[in-house]
């Protein structure tokens, strides 16, 4: 996918990642990188590059 799209894949497990929400709990991999750790603000993972 890296050569067409600039895209990394990670497969997705279940695991918990280590990193707290707002409310205290582990949060799994992909929900992780949805938000800033130190506010909990929704981000962009996606960055289009020309």
């Amino acid at each position: 996918m890296w050569h067409k799209y600039r895209v990394e894949l990670y497969p997705h497990f279940g695991q918990p990642s280590g990193i707290l929400d707002e409310y205290g709990h582990q949060q799994q991999f992909p929900a992780a990188f949805r938000k800033t750790r130190d506010s909990f603000l929704p981000k962009g993972i996606v960055k289009i590059i020309d």
